[in-house]
Order: C-alpha cells, then structure tokens, then sequence
C-alpha cells in the first residue's frame, strides 16, 4: 500500500504521476537533481536516506503540493491530508519595487505558487526569504505567507517596502508615533542586522507592505 512505503517510493510515484522530470523538480524545489536522483536510485550498496537533511523532505513535499507528512507517511495519517490550494509565490527583490502601496500581484509571474492549507485566508500570498536576516529561526529559502488584508500590529512580523534603496524587509513591526503608519521600524530577527526605521527624520521611504501569518508554523 501506498502508506506502507517508504518516502523515496512515494516520491517516485508521486513525480510519475504528475509528470515530473528530475531537472523540472529540482527547477521548482531547489533540490540538487543529483540529490534527488540519489534518492530514487541510491548507488548499488547504499542504503537509501530515510532522513535527508534540514528541510529537504518539507520543500520537496511543498514542490509536489503535499505535506511533508504525506510525503514522509502516506495519505492515511489523519495529518497527512495533501495540501487544499495554492497562492501566489512573489520575489521577494521585486517585492522592492513597488513604488507605491498597491497590489503586490503587479509583480506576479502568473506563474510561481506554494501550496497551503485551506484555512489560510483569500488573497494571501508567499514569498520566500532571500538573505540571513531571519536567522536562526528563518532560515533563507524557507517561505512566508503574507496577509496584505490583516491589521498591523506591533510586536508583530510584517513585510516592507523599502521604496528608497528598492528592497524588501521583513522584521516585527514596531510604529514610531501612535497612529502615524508613516512612522515606523522594522527589526530584524537576526541581531546582526540594523533596525530600519521608516519615515523619521533621516529615516527611509517606504511602507508595511502585509502582515505575516505564517511560516512553519503560526506567528
């Protein structure tokens, strides 16, 4: 049966039955294709890799619209459920571009998406952290799902625009002056890097761009 594989068969039968390609799935996951080909088919005398490191099983499972479990488990586990629906992967380096607070679809591949559960809200969107300034709990590659219609609130993670250097940030937010949104910061996870204020004097231009809902789990 299906759930009594191991992972590696799943993905096999998996990738055979939506017509994926090793190189189309490293293209869409990031996973080497020489990794995933040792997966598949381990040298003669290799045991198989029940465990691969870090997020390997999770990005792959996400490329494939599963859920890890269903990919580590098979479909019978009352968690392993596939995934329900998909929203928009944005580049977090266009995200920078936008000039003025507007719809984040404008930059939009139409083709990029990322597989969520169904209680994620309508017009949420994915982006996928580009640098070190999430470490050591957001680690670059890992993906964000942003709500452009939830309430700002301090103490919160969000993501901003920084329209003067065109970049994107993402931090927990911190309002300069009570009712003011123009007047902000932005404070990375990461000790190492700088808070960035917005809109004081000598701060930079730019604006709270969504609020983040989600990464592997709820924050």
């Amino acid at each position: 049966m299906f759930s009594t594989m191991q992972w590696w068969e799943r993905l096999k039968i998996l990738m055979d039955r939506d017509g994926w390609s090793v190189e189309a799935l490293e293209a869409k996951s990031g996973v080497h294709a020489k990794s995933i080909y040792g997966y598949l088919n381990p040298s003669p005398g290799r045991t198989p890799v029940a465990n691969p490191r870090g997020d390997t099983l999770k990005i792959l499972a996400s490329a494939l619209n599963v859920t890890e479990q269903y990919l580590r488990f098979g479909p019978d586990m009352k968690t392993a459920a596939p995934l329900s629906k998909n929203i928009p992967l944005l580049d977090m380096n266009k995200l920078g571009t936008l000039k003025t607070k507007t719809d984040p679809m404008v930059v939009w591949d139409k083709v990029s998406t990322m597989p969520v559960s169904q209680d994620v809200p309508n017009g949420c969107f994915g982006v996928s952290i580009v640098d070190e300034s999430g470490m050591p709990d957001f680690k670059p590659g890992e993906t964000l799902i942003c709500d452009p219609s939830a309430t700002v609130i301090p103490g919160r993670y969000v993501v901003a625009v920084l329209q003067s250097e065109e970049r994107a940030i993402f931090g927990t937010y911190r309002p300069l002056v009570h009712g003011d949104e123009k007047r902000f910061c932005i404070k990375p996870p990461n000790a190492s890097f700088p808070e960035v204020a917005f809109g004081a004097p000598g701060g930079l231009k730019g604006f709270v761009l969504a609020r983040i809902i989600k990464h592997v789990r709820d924050i």
